[in-house]
Order: structure tokens, then C-alpha cells, then sequence
């Protein structure tokens, strides 16, 4: 049986009267969709062994997530990892080993979530994970959706002079030329044990990354310049449209 650490992490913003990613989406926290979609996953894979472990430096997160989930292990941030220029790859060794101390087992993978991607099908994390399984020689999938601006071909870059310039220059005259580019929108990461402890030294790109394709319209990333009343709308739409977001949805609503 593989043993999986699921992962949520989420650096505090200083001085904010509120965290963003504790905002409300149809009347429940939105930390609590990521939850949601990793208790189907559990529910779902009899082979994989699952943990739970929260990073983070907000009171409100840590103590809306004790209230849910008392089982889940909780990572307080310490001051070196809540600087903005810490890169997420230094929390997950962070939370990894120190969640293997804890549970007393070490871990064949590790399972990310982003708090702020809430809107994830049922499918999408078991998927993503049998990606990863079938492929002994990945070392990371990360989730992404079709990009609809290629920097071969109609994305641009103010250069030295002033002047724009095609991102990455080149001779292609009809977008189809262009290789198929993608946007990793964060929202799933599945990272190997021995490839985040062992062979990394500095970020995911290094290792033999698979893409895990995403429904482009539900990857909404929340964030401050999103209003509450299009992320309800979306969240709404989706849940009479769409039974693999329908059933994220209502277990988030039964938690």
C-alpha cells in the first residue's frame, strides 16, 4: 500500500483585516472545498494510505481547521518560511518531514492542494495521482489547463529598447505551427518522496514533470480581485451542471 501526505499550505497575509483564502464560497470557508476533494480521494484509492498535514502561519486557518478535522497535523510556520520569497518547495520538506516524525512512516509521495484553486471535479485528484503511479519515472505531475495565449506565437514582451517583441522568436506564420503550451494553474501537485528530499535542489522544474490537463472554465484562482458574487455564481453553476463539481460541493457543505 503507498503511503500519501496530503498537503495544505497557506502563509498568512500581515497586517490583512481578512485572509483572503477564508473567504465564504456558498456559504462555507473555502479552505474547506480542498478538504472536501481530498476526503473523496481518500474515500475513492484503497491503496493509498493518506495523512494529513497543514502549513501554515494564521490562527483563523489552524483553528477553522482543528474545528473540521482534529486528525489533520499541524505545521506552525516558523519565521524563516513565511517570507514572500520563500518558494513553496521549502514548505513541502518542511511539512514532509516533519509529518513523518509525527506519524512515525515515511512517505512514497506527496499530494498538494492550493487553497485558492477551490473549484476541483471529483476526478481530478485521483486522476492526477494514477498519473503519477502509472509513470515510474515521473518525479511530479502538476495540474495545468490548455493555455489560450502561446509565446511562440501571440504573446509579447517589452525588450531592452522599449520595443515589443514576440516572447519566443520565431518564423511560425499560423498559430497551429506553434507547440501546445499550458498554464499550470496550481491547483494539484503530486511531488515523489525521494525527488523532493533527495534529488532537488532548488524547484519542482527540475525533476520529470507530467501535466495533468484540468477543465479550463472551473480553475478559477480566488483571490482578492475576485468578488464573492462570481465565485458563488460559478460555484453555483457548476453544481447543477456538472456532477463531479456537484459532489465536491455538497461534501464541503456536510463538513
Amino acid at each position: 500500500m503507498s503511503q500519501a501526505l496530503i498537503t495544505i499550505c497557506a502563509r498568512a497575509e500581515q497586517g490583512a483585516a481578512e485572509q483572503y483564502f477564508m473567504r465564504k464560497i456558498l456559504n462555507r470557508e473555502m479552505p474547506l472545498y480542498s478538504f472536501a476533494a481530498a476526503k473523496i480521494f481518500e474515500s475513492d484509492s484503497k491503496d493509498i494510505q493518506v495523512d494529513y498535514c497543514l502549513n501554515t502561519d494564521s490562527d483563523e486557518l489552524i483553528d477553522l481547521v482543528s474545528n473540521h478535522f482534529p486528525s489533520v497535523f499541524i505545521v506552525r510556520r516558523d519565521g524563516r518560511l513565511t517570507d514572500v520569497s520563500v518558494p513553496k518547495e521549502d514548505v513541502y520538506r518542511d511539512s514532509l518531514l516533519k509529518a513523518e516524525k509525527h506519524f512515525g512512516k515515511v512517505y512514497d509521495f506527496l499530494i498538494d492542494l492550493d487553497l485558492t484553486s477551490p473549484f476541483r471535479r471529483a476526478s481530478d485528484i485521483p486522476e492526477a495521482v494514477r498519473m503519477f503511479l502509472d509513470n515510474h519515472e515521473a518525479d511530479v505531475v502538476m495540474s495545468c489547463v490548455r493555455s489560450r495565449r502561446n509565446p511562440f506565437y501571440n504573446m509579447a514582451m517589452i525588450d531592452t529598447d522599449g520595443f515589443a517583441r514576440r516572447v519566443i522568436q520565431n518564423e511560425y506564420t499560423f498559430s497551429q505551427q506553434a507547440p501546445s503550451c499550458y498554464d499550470i494553474n496550481g491547483s494539484i501537485y503530486v511531488v515523489s518522496r525521494d525527488f523532493l528530499i533527495r534529488e532537488m535542489t532548488f524547484d519542482l522544474w527540475q525533476g520529470r514533470i507530467l501535466l495533468y490537463e484540468m477543465q479550463d472554465l472551473g480553475i478559477l484562482r480566488v483571490g482578492r480581485e475576485i468578488s464573492s458574487g462570481l465565485t458563488d455564481l460559478i460555484a453555483s453553476y457548476y453544481s447543477e451542471t456538472d456532477e463531479e463539481y456537484k459532489a465536491v460541493f455538497e461534501c464541503a457543505g456536510s463538513i
